[in-house]
């Protein structure tokens, strides 16, 4: 591993540390993400047109959702 590639590996893991040291799993993370996702779109209110709330928080649902996953698929092949 070249030093640029150490140093790029080193600032990722201490940008993710909040991730892996929150004390709960990363499938327990996504199963709570899941959990926020669903209440923030039910609890939308009834007069929101074309459910304004989930097209706003998908984007970012699916992001972290992508994020958990590829943090998991990281851990493992260590």
């Amino acid at each position: 591993m070249t030093n640029i590639t150490k140093q790029m590996s080193k600032k990722l893991e201490k940008t993710i540390a909040p991730l892996l040291e929150c004390g709960l799993s990363l499938s327990d993370q996504r199963i709570i993400l899941h959990e926020m996702f669903a209440a923030a779109v039910s609890n939308a209110p009834d007069d929101e047109l074309d459910n304004y709330t989930a097209k706003r928080t998908t984007p970012v649902y699916l992001a972290l959702c992508q994020l958990l996953e590829n943090i998991r698929k990281k851990r493992k092949k260590k």
